[in-house]
């Protein structure tokens, strides 16, 4: 945790503990408008309307700002679907103002949200559902040098162990898939988190 801390420039204990909840209860509820089937354009809209006028004069913490920025990348991929390219180009250039670095760092973060020297139930279970979805989210995105299996791992452990069934379900179809096309190197994914 030490190399992640100094890697981030951040202490990562009092920012994550610090998470305002009223924060991280308005990104899970932007997250339900996507996961409404069929995903329509006057939602999609809505979510990024909410974090441009939430969140431009507010300075949220570190976390949240990583969980908006995965957020509006999965809404800038829903807007490529509908063809509206315009909408998904502010997507990405919202998210990358928000937490700049790309998918890498933003997994690194996370990573350390849930590890093994954190408590999980100190960042509540809307945090960690969260944290999860945006790993899940993050790791398709990522570059090489990024373990997938072993981060699925990490969240596999984590939603087995504060019974998240949906992101347990998640954690392991994309484990499954990243073990048939022998993405990565071995690693153990019952082994418990580690950064």
């Amino acid at each position: 945790m030490t190399a992640v801390r100094r890697h981030l420039e951040v202490d990562l204990v009092t920012d994550l503990e610090a998470v305002d909840a009223t924060d991280v209860r308005a990104v899970t509820r932007l997250y339900q408008v996507l996961d409404r089937r069929p995903v329509y354009s006057a939602g999609l809209d809505h979510v990024v309307q909410t974090v441009d006028q939430h969140y431009a004069r507010a300075s949220p913490k570190p976390l949240t700002r990583r969980l908006l920025a995965s957020l509006l990348h999965e809404t800038g991929g829903h807007f490529e679907e509908l063809g509206r390219a315009q909408e998904a180009e502010q997507c990405r250039r919202i998210a990358a103002e928000l937490a700049p670095g790309g998918p890498d760092r933003t997994i690194l973060y996370l990573v350390s949200a849930i590890s093994s020297q954190q408590q999980l139930y100190v960042l509540g279970s809307l945090t960690v559902d969260a944290v999860l979805r945006a790993l899940l989210h993050e790791v398709g995105r990522s570059g090489r040098r990024i373990r997938r299996a072993r981060i699925l791992g990490v969240v596999a452990y984590a939603a087995h162990s504060t019974g998240n069934v949906e992101r347990l379900r998640g954690a392991v179809e994309a484990l499954s898939v990243a073990a048939d096309t022998q993405a990565t190197g071995p690693s153990s994914p019952t082994t418990g988190p580690a950064c």
